[in-house]
């Protein structure tokens, strides 16, 4: 979950932004052992609690990072290898 610091500190970009203006986010999903969370979502939903408006989202992939093969032969466990970019509007 996003933590609600994190949005409050966002949220006062609003004061820069004119109206119909954006404000892009990049941020990443992670894992806790084998708990998976989606903060580009969280993130999302408190900033539109906070008056702004989710216009969309951009996958931002990282082709360079190298892949390393985590649990592998026993278990699968992904790599992650992008981060979203949260855009939203005043």
């Amino acid at each position: 979950m996003a933590r609600p610091a994190l949005a409050d500190t966002l949220a006062l970009t609003r004061s820069c932004l004119v109206d119909g203006g954006h404000l892009c986010v990049v941020v990443g999903g992670f894992r806790q052992k084998s708990k998976y969370f989606m903060f580009h979502a969280d993130l999302a939903r408190e900033m539109e609690a906070r008056g702004l408006t989710l216009k969309g989202l951009k996958i931002l992939y990282q082709r360079y990072k190298r892949v390393f093969p985590y649990g592998f032969p026993y278990s699968y466990v992904p790599n992650l290898h992008h981060q979203y970019i949260v855009i939203l509007a005043k």
